[in-house]
């Protein structure tokens, strides 16, 4: 059996997105369009990690809501 700390450490690999967290980023058009190019497979990829089961979708939770996309398109009226 793997303890759960592995299997966060493995969640954490395959859900990575690097820079998503990093303001300073965020000044820069084109690290943007690469980073919102990156997050959608990643979040296709915590999504299906919730599914599996009951002790993955406890594990993985956290990484599901850790960065969120709001494209520019979005009205909010």
């Amino acid at each position: 059996r793997i303890p759960p700390e592995v299997w966060e450490h493995i969640f954490e690999l395959t859900t990575h997105v690097p820079y998503t967290l990093v303001p300073e980023v965020y000044g820069r058009f084109e690290c943007i369009r690469d980073q919102h190019s990156a997050l959608q497979p990643a979040l296709v990829t915590k999504r299906s990690l919730v599914l599996v089961c009951k002790q993955w979708q406890h594990m993985a939770m956290c990484y599901l809501y850790r960065t969120m996309s709001i494209p520019h398109q979005v009205s909010m009226y």
